[in-house]
């Protein structure tokens, strides 16, 4: 599990398994966003959008 920062202040915003990225709540961002959680420590909202796990596969091919 991996601890996020709040991007404003910098304490502890959420815990999460996925790969997430953090920003302060616009409206321009509140529609790309996949949650929208608070700041427990500044009460900023917070724009949350999951990121694809990536996993890069290696192919060994023989000639």
């Amino acid at each position: 599990m991996t601890r996020y920062q709040c991007p404003i202040c910098g304490k502890r915003a959420c815990d999460s398994d996925k790969s997430l990225l953090l920003t302060k709540s616009s409206e321009n961002n509140e529609k790309e966003a996949d949650i929208i959680i608070k700041c427990q420590n500044c009460k900023n909202t917070l724009a949350v959008k999951v990121q694809p796990n990536l996993h890069i596969c290696f192919s060994q091919r023989t000639t």
